[in-house]
C-alpha cells in the first residue's frame, strides 16, 4: 500500500449521533462558552425538520459509482460528481438528466483518479483535480453541457481546493502530501497556467494522524479517526471555513487577505473513548489487512482517549449558515445530527438525518445527500429544509 496513503473517515463508515433529547455533549457550567448556548446541554429547540423533494437513481443514461460531491450551477441545475467513474452528470432541478462531462483518460478534459472534489464558480466553471495526472481541469457548463477548457498541471499535491471569483485557484496541502516536508498544512494561490503566486499564505499546525508501520518500521499509509484533532474545511468564493474535530466550532478566513475574519468556538465537557470502541473501529479499518499483534497494540496506542467533537462541515452562503455534523457519543447511535450556525455562531437549529444519508452539499436552503441503503444501489436525495 503506498505511503502516505489517506483513508477519509468518510470512505471506511458513517458514524453517528442519535437524535434524542439530551444527545449532545452536557456542560456543567463551570467552564461555559461566551455565549452560553451550551451551558445547559444541547438545545433541543429550534428543530430543523426537511421536506423530501425528489430522488436522483441510476437509470439508462447513468449509473452511478462513487458519488462524492455535487453542486448548483446558476440557473439551479444539479451537477454530481462521480469520482469512481471519473465523470460528472449534469440534472435539471427536478431531477430530468441532462448530460454528462469528463470521463476516465489522459486526453484534454479527461482525469484519472479524480480526487472526488469540486468547485462551482457563480460563472459555472467547473474545477477537478485528477490524481492520477497530477493535474487540475477546468470545464465550462453551459446549456447542459460540460465543456472542457483548460488542463493546469501542477507540482502539488492538493487535498482540497476552490475557484476564486479573479480565476485563481486556490490549494490546500497537508503536511504528509508528500511534497511538503514541513510539519505545517498550509493555503496557497496558483494562476490558470500552474505558477505559484501565493505560497502558504495561510499555515495550520498538521492535522493528527495514526502512523501504520511495516514489521521493519517502515511507513505503510496514515489514517485519522474520528477523534484526532484534525482539520476540515469548506469554500466558497472568498471565504474558507475551517473546523478542528476536536474542537465544537469554527474559523472563517478571506482568502484574497490570509486574514481571518471571526472565530466561534463552544466550551464543552470532554468524553472518554472507550477500549472497546478503540478496538472496533480498529478491525473496520483494518479488516482484511494482515497485521501482527505487536502492529495493532501500537495503532491502538496512537488511537486518541478523547471523543471529537465535530464530524463534517458544509456551508450554505445564499443563506450564510454554517452546518456542522456532530459526533456521536458513541458508535451504536443510528441517527445523523448536524446544527446550524450563523456567522456569528447564533444557534439556528438542530437537524436530525436519516440513517445511511452523508449530506454532500447545502445550497440555499437544500440539502443534497448520498444515501446508501444497505441491500440498494446509492442515489442522490434532495431536501427542502423547513426551519423551526
Amino acid at each position: 500500500m503506498t505511503a502516505f496513503l489517506r483513508f477519509s473517515l468518510f470512505a471506511i463508515s458513517i458514524f453517528l449521533l442519535s437524535c434524542t433529547s439530551g444527545a449532545g455533549d452536557k456542560n456543567t457550567g463551570a467552564d461555559a462558552d461566551a455565549s452560553g448556548l451550551f451551558s445547559s446541554g444541547m438545545p433541543d429547540e429550534p428543530e430543523i425538520t426537511t421536506k423530501h423533494l425528489l430522488d436522483i437513481t441510476d437509470s439508462d443514461e447513468v449509473m452511478f459509482s462513487q458519488v462524492s460531491n455535487i453542486r448548483i450551477t446558476s440557473s439551479g441545475d444539479i451537477l454530481i460528481l462521480d469520482a469512481g467513474a471519473s465523470k460528472a452528470h449534469l440534472f435539471s432541478a427536478d431531477g430530468s438528466y441532462l448530460g454528462s462531462g469528463i470521463g476516465e483518460g489522459e486526453g484534454p478534459g479527461e482525469g484519472r483518479f479524480l480526487s472526488g472534489i469540486m468547485d462551482l464558480s457563480q460563472n459555472d466553471e467547473l474545477l477537478v483535480f485528477s490524481q492520477g495526472l497530477r493535474r487540475f481541469s477546468i470545464y465550462s457548463i453551459q446549456n447542459g453541457a460540460i465543456q472542457p477548457v483548460k488542463d493546469v498541471t501542477v507540482s502539488r499535491f492538493p487535498s482540497s481546493f476552490s475557484l476564486l471569483p479573479d480565476g485563481n485557484i486556490v490549494m490546500l496541502e497537508r503536511a504528509s502530501s508528500g511534497v511538503d516536508t514541513s510539519d505545517k498544512e498550509r493555503v496557497s494561490q496558483i494562476n490558470r497556467d500552474g505558477e505559484i503566486i501565493r505560497d502558504a499564505y495561510i499555515t495550520f499546525p498538521e492535522s493528527e494522524t495514526i502512523s501504520v508501520t511495516n514489521p521493519d518500521g517502515m511507513m505503510m499509509f496514515t489514517f485519522m479517526t474520528p477523534h484526532s484533532r484534525a482539520t476540515q474545511f469548506a469554500f466558497h468564493e472568498n471565504t474558507m471555513i475551517k473546523i478542528i474535530q476536536t474542537e465544537l466550532g469554527f474559523t472563517q478566513y478571506d482568502l484574497q487577505t490570509g486574514d481571518i475574519i471571526s472565530e466561534v468556538r463552544f466550551s464543552t465537557p470532554e468524553k472518554t473513548v472507550s477500549e472497546n470502541e478503540k478496538r472496533e473501529f480498529l478491525n473496520n479499518m483494518m479488516g482484511g489487512i494482515d497485521m501482527s499483534s505487536s502492529q495493532l497494540n501500537d495503532i491502538l496506542s496512537q488511537i486518541p482517549d478523547v471523543r471529537g467533537k465535530v464530524s463534517a462541515v458544509r456551508y450554505d452562503q445564499p443563506s450564510r449558515y454554517v452546518w456542522l455534523q456532530l459526533t456521536p457519543p458513541s458508535q451504536d447511535e443510528l441517527n445523523t445530527v448536524w446544527i446550524a450556525l450563523t456567522p456569528d455562531g447564533s444557534f439556528k437549529g438542530k437537524l436530525c438525518m436519516e440513517e445511511n444519508s452523508r449530506i454532500l452539499y447545502i445550497y440555499n436552503g437544500k440539502i443534497y445527500a448520498l444515501i446508501s441503503p444497505e441491500d440498494e444501489m446509492p442515489f442522490v436525495r434532495v431536501y427542502e429544509t423547513i426551519m423551526g
